[in-house]
C-alpha cells in the first residue's frame, strides 16, 4: 500500500506543478498581448492605382515606384513599417479607390495608417513629369515616402 501512496503523491505533486507552470505561462501571454495592444501601429501603404490595361508609361510609373521603394526602404519594408501594393481600380472590389483618393489617373498615393485608421494621403501627382528622369523620379519618392515615415515614429 505504500508504493500507491507514493505514486499517488508523486503525481499529485506533478499535476500541481504543471497546472501552476501553466497558469504563469498564461499570466505572462496576457500581459505580452497588454502590452503589444497599448502600442500604436503605424504603417504607411504605398499603393500604385492601375487599371487593367496599361500603356508603357503606366508600367514604368509602378516599375520605377516599386525599385525606388525597395532600394531606399528595405528595412521599412521588412519591418512591415511601409508596404507597396498594386492595386487594380478596375476591379470591382477596388473601384471604391477611385473616390477614396480621387483618382483621376493611374497613380501613386501614399497613406499613413494609426491603428488601422487611415490618418492622412498624398497622391503623388508629380510622377507623371519626371518619369523621363529616372533618378528625379526616385528622389521624389524617396522624399515623399521619408517624409511620411517621419510622421509614423
Amino acid at each position: 500500500m505504500r508504493i500507491g501512496w507514493t505514486r499517488f503523491f508523486l503525481l499529485l505533486f506533478i499535476l500541481f506543478f504543471v497546472c501552476d507552470v501553466s497558469i504563469a505561462e498564461q499570466a505572462v501571454t496576457t500581459a505580452k498581448k497588454a502590452k503589444a495592444a497599448q502600442k500604436t501601429e503605424t504603417t504607411v501603404i504605398a499603393y500604385y492605382f492601375h487599371g487593367t490595361y496599361r500603356c508603357y508609361t503606366c508600367t514604368k510609373i509602378e516599375k520605377y515606384s516599386r525599385e525606388a521603394i525597395e532600394t531606399y526602404f528595405a528595412d521599412d519594408l521588412k519591418s512591415g513599417k511601409l508596404e507597396f501594393r498594386s492595386v487594380n481600380v478596375d476591379d470591382p472590389a477596388n473601384r471604391h479607390f477611385i473616390q477614396d483618393y480621387q483618382l483621376h489617373t493611374r497613380s501613386l498615393v501614399l497613406a499613413l495608417y494609426r491603428n488601422n485608421q487611415q490618418q492622412k494621403w498624398k497622391n503623388l501627382k508629380d510622377v507623371w513629369q519626371l518619369i523621363r528622369d529616372q533618378d528625379r523620379f526616385y528622389q521624389y519618392v524617396k522624399s515623399e515616402t521619408t517624409q511620411f515615415l517621419e510622421e509614423a515614429k
